[in-house]
């Protein structure tokens, strides 16, 4: 009997012992679990962050293609003009010189 007391003691105790052990284990998973999640708000605020910046850069590429665009209908423009008024003055300089051989014929 009364060492089946002491069997029944010592199971007692172990199981305490299994008990706080269970209870230190559970603290720990807890603690990791709050340690996840607050990271994981962490990296997807910087993540939001990273995406807005993202869109910022977007953004602004675009408003740079469009003034490259615009830059090169302009120049492209301001070139035609250029050719137009050299055609304009190649004739020019042909009529002059046309009108030079007739008054030196007459």
């Amino acid at each position: 009997m009364r060492e089946q007391e002491h069997l029944a003691e010592e199971l007692k105790r172990k199981l305490e012992e299994v008990s706080s052990l269970k209870n230190v284990v559970n603290r720990n998973l807890q603690d990791d679990l709050k340690y996840e999640r607050d990271l994981n708000i962490k990296l997807r605020e910087e993540l939001d962050r990273f995406e807005q910046e993202k869109n910022v850069l977007i953004e602004k590429l675009r408003e740079e293609e469009d003034l490259s665009n615009l830059i090169q209908r302009e120049t492209d423009n301001v070139n035609s003009n250029l050719l137009r008024k050299s055609d304009d003055l190649k004739r020019l300089e042909a009529d002059h010189e046309a009108t030079n051989r007739r008054i030196r014929d007459l």
